[in-house]
């Protein structure tokens, strides 16, 4: 079983799992793992139906909507532990646990600043408002007025990195993983990813914005990400050296 922080084999990287194999699995999410040789791996969800994640390319969690941003809280005293949120912009859709392991920071008003983690929430339909569980007490009391940002843990459902990045970067899967199955996604160290036009050892990478999963030479103001460990030629797998975590 799986839960949390775990010492990992090189073969254990290149595993998959389905959720009855992964040891209360909220908790799990985005959880780190070393390997011997010190590479860095998180445990990420394929939360699609039907698409298998394909191998050695870079990832990235889902859209940040924009109803999660600067939304109000409701009035909560110290040590209470679940708060509700308003979405800013009007009524949302949001699958159970959605939220699991992810953050509500409270901004503006009563109660700013501070940041809890978030247990999970139950599912909501065209609803404008969401109750959340909070895996600690609220340490700050709250008022309506407080404004506060949500933030869905990016490993909860792993998608290619699209060429125009819309969530945050999460690594590189050195396996194939199915729709609906865990597996481990690079983060620290070396691993062989999708390379975009040609690169040359020892420079930057960045997410690529031509072809969706592959990492190209980072520009001036491209996100780095991750190092090249080898040349490289357009459309091969090269050895890079991630520096995510």
């Amino acid at each position: 079983m799986l839960s949390g922080f775990i010492q990992l084999s090189p073969f254990d990287v290149l595993q998959t799992y389905v959720p009855a194999n992964i040891e209360d699995t909220p908790s799990t999410i985005g959880g780190l793992g070393i390997t011997s040789d010190g590479r860095r791996f998180r445990l990420g969800f394929n939360n699609t139906v039907s698409t298998t994640l394909a191998t050695n390319k870079n990832t990235q969690g889902p859209v940040q909507s924009s109803s999660y941003s600067l939304g109000t809280v409701s009035a909560q005293n110290i040590g209470d532990t679940s708060i509700t949120y308003t979405f800013n912009g009007g009524a949302a859709t949001v699958a159970a646990n959605y939220f699991s392991q992810g953050f509500i920071s409270i901004v503006t008003g009563t109660g700013s600043v501070q940041q809890l983690q978030i247990k999970g929430n139950a599912a909501v339909t065209s609803s404008t408002t969401i109750v959340l569980q909070l895996q600690d007490p609220i340490v700050i009391a709250t008022a309506s007025s407080a404004t506060a940002n949500l933030w869905a843990n990016p490993y909860s459902a792993v998608i290619i990195a699209p060429t125009t990045i819309t969530g945050t970067i999460t690594g590189v899967n050195q396996v194939a993983i199915p729709a609906q199955t865990w597996g481990w996604f690079l983060t620290g160290g070396i691993g062989t990813c999708l390379g975009q036009g040609t690169t040359t050892q020892g420079l930057d990478m960045a997410p690529s914005g031509t072809t969706a999963g592959a990492l190209q030479v980072a520009a001036a103001t491209t996100q780095r990400i991750a190092s090249a460990d080898q040349a490289g030629s357009d459309g091969l797998y090269t050895f890079v050296n991630m520096r995510i975590d």
